[in-house]
């Protein structure tokens, strides 16, 4: 399947993402003066600029997320600047760590493996091309870009928050649990999408590696 059309099957996830993070910035940012208007049963207090701004800064970051490439959401998940796409070590680090994947097998059908990491990519992807309807495959590629697109949003979610929460003064408190929140996300969703996207790689491997036997 595409990847355009698998991102349409997990749009829901992602607003739903997005939803949850509504409520943590309008909390955090209102800070001090969400308490003090309950408090006092002014709840037209609870509508302030900062409190705004802490329910759009989501969806500004959901819509900023459509503008970073692959390779830097890559680089956010793998934290490697050159070729940080999973596909580059398919062949020295991925597939001989999975017990599904026979590596002699590969080699002997599509070897000698390129060592550049950009053509053990390239070599990588036609491999992948050949196997994308495979159901095995196109569930962890679907993980793959869910937990990869949840990645880079709530990075840019935590800058942002970082940013503005200090040049706003929500408070020391409501800051420091903002981004330890948001930074706690980030990093959690990076690990995720991490594995996810080693075992896509490895997947494909082992359905060619099926197919070949």
């Amino acid at each position: 399947m595409p990847e355009t059309n698998l991102k349409r099957t997990y749009r829901g996830h992602l607003l739903r993402f997005v939803a949850l993070n509504f409520f943590v910035c309008f909390a955090l940012f209102s800070g001090e003066d969400m308490i003090t208007a309950i408090q006092l049963r002014q709840f037209e207090g609870l509508i302030t600029p900062k409190a705004t701004l802490g329910l759009v800064l989501p969806l500004v970051t959901l819509i900023l997320d459509g503008f970073v490439y692959a390779d830097t959401k890559a680089i956010l998940v793998y934290w490697r600047l050159r070729n940080p796409l999973p596909g580059s070590q398919a062949f020295t680090k991925h597939g001989p760590a999975d017990p599904r994947v026979n590596m002699r097998t590969l080699e002997k059908t599509f070897g000698p493996f390129p060592e550049p990491a950009n053509e053990a990519n390239q070599l990588w992807y036609r491999l992948f091309k050949t196997v994308e309807d495979k159901p095995s495959v196109s569930q962890a590629h679907r993980m793959s870009l869910l937990t990869r697109d949840l990645t880079s949003i709530s990075f840019v979610l935590a800058l942002l928050g970082l940013i503005l929460g200090a040049v706003l003064r929500v408070g020391m408190w409501p800051w420091l649990i903002l981004v330890s929140v948001l930074t706690g996300q980030y990093l959690l969703l990076k690990n995720v999408a991490a594995n996810n996207g080693r075992r896509f790689v490895a997947t494909v491997l082992a359905e060619v590696t099926a197919s070949t036997d």
